[in-house]
């Protein structure tokens, strides 16, 4: 660290140059290394060389900055980040055992992972200490906001500019938020926040720890993309009330928080029920449903979860899996036939272990919407809350002695 002093202006200046550094850097990884300067020099040395340029900028040029929480702490902060890695591959490896697992796409060689090694840590030691200098420099009066403008900013970096003119229908744009973007703004908001209370090495042992694996791991898990979703959108919040949590049981001093802190999280966390709710409720154009049957089996079994995507019956294909109304019920069939009766279209279903088809065909205002994917076996819970005797528990272990 430079021992002179840095003058008032100057002083003021640093986070816009750090600012503008990151963002030149984004430009530059987007538009010129991607397009113009790619292949082994352009993503192993360029691309490494200017991650590792910022870090030291910020490092060596940049003036201190002490983090938020205390410093007898920070190595219990590098634990829980750790452990919070951890709890990441655990959940991701029970996706695995739901949905399958596969091949790592990434080079496994000694050299590949030399090289991979340098590409990740040059990136993350660029991207975490510029994260802590940024939010306990600039934010240091105003935490909350800190955490939730840097993450919001940070996530950009997880997902290229040119993805975002890919998105070309509503089920590209809800995969890309579940996929994407929601899970990046979920892991910035518990980096950012290690970042405020320990500096930069508690955000770089949890990105760290989860990258390794990621990269380095010769099987990885192969979820779909709502299982993901789910996933990688929650248990890095899990993570973050578990850090909050116990920090403040280390640092016996929970009236310390503050009345405005207290509202806010219980406001991030309204809102965040709210959106939940409304999900499962269907308030948006892609909903759950729980499937208590098994006339479509083997496709679906009884305690699956189906996402269901409402479209017009218009859209509506044979082969289909469809949700559609009927009495006080919603049944899930796919579409055999489309038929024309009484001048209007009608669509034929069957369970696929159903012996017969539907006895009355499904007219277009029955049509809920079309089945998009299949999440194993999380509606049991449901299932057995809405039992009214043992039935639920019966099929559950019916269906489990079928697979043993």
């Amino acid at each position: 660290m430079l021992d002179y002093k840095y003058s008032t202006k100057l002083n003021q200046a640093f986070p816009v140059l750090l600012v503008a550094a990151i963002g030149i850097l984004y430009l530059t990884d987007n538009f010129i290394i991607g397009k113009w300067l790619g292949g082994f020099w352009g993503n192993y040395v360029v691309r490494p060389l200017l991650w590792a340029m910022l870090a030291v900028l910020v490092i060596r040029v940049f003036p201190g900055v002490r983090p938020a929480g205390k410093l007898r702490l920070r190595k219990f902060l590098c634990w829980m980040a750790f452990l919070c890695g951890a709890l990441a591959i655990i959940a991701s490896l029970a996706t695995g055992v739901l949905d399958g697992f596969g091949e790592s796409p990434y080079d496994l060689s000694p050299r590949g992972m030399l090289t991979n090694l340098i590409f990740l840590g040059t990136f993350v030691a660029g991207l975490e200490f510029s994260r802590a200098w940024l939010i306990t420099r600039v934010f240091r009066s105003n935490p909350t906001w800190g955490v939730a403008v840097v993450s919001l900013f940070f996530a950009l970096f997880w997902f290229p500019a040119s993805v975002l003119t890919t998105l070309t229908d509503n089920l590209e744009i809800a995969q890309f938020l579940g996929i994407t973007l929601f899970p990046a703004i979920s892991e910035n908001l518990l980096t950012s926040y290690l970042a405020l209370l320990g500096g930069a090495w508690p955000a770089i042992v949890y990105r760290g720890t989860w990258l390794a694996f990621e990269w380095f791991f010769p099987i990885l898990p192969d979820p779909g993309w709502v299982t993901k979703t789910l996933v990688a959108t929650f248990i890095p919040l899990v993570g973050l009330t578990l850090v909050r949590q116990y920090y403040l049981d280390e640092k016996k001093s929970r009236k310390e928080l503050t009345r405005e802190e207290n509202h806010q999280a219980s406001l991030i966390t309204g809102i965040a029920a709210i959106i939940i709710i409304w999900f499962c409720a269907g308030v948006f154009s892609i909903f759950p449903s729980v499937i208590v049957s098994g006339s479509m089996l083997p496709v679906i079994q009884i305690g699956d979860v189906v996402i269901v995507k409402k479209i017009p019956a218009e859209q509506v294909q044979v082969g289909d899996i469809i949700q559609f109304k009927t009495e006080n019920i919603r049944v899930a069939h796919r579409v055999i036939d489309i038929r024309e009766e009484n001048h209007q279209k009608v669509l034929i279903t069957k369970g696929d272990n159903n012996q017969a088809v539907d006895s009355d065909p499904v007219l277009p205002e029955q049509v809920v919407g079309r089945v998009v994917a299949i999440i194993p076996k999380i509606g049991w819970p449901s299932m057995i809350i809405h039992s009214a005797d043992l039935s639920a528990f019966k099929l559950l272990a019916e269906q489990i002695n079928g697979e043993l």
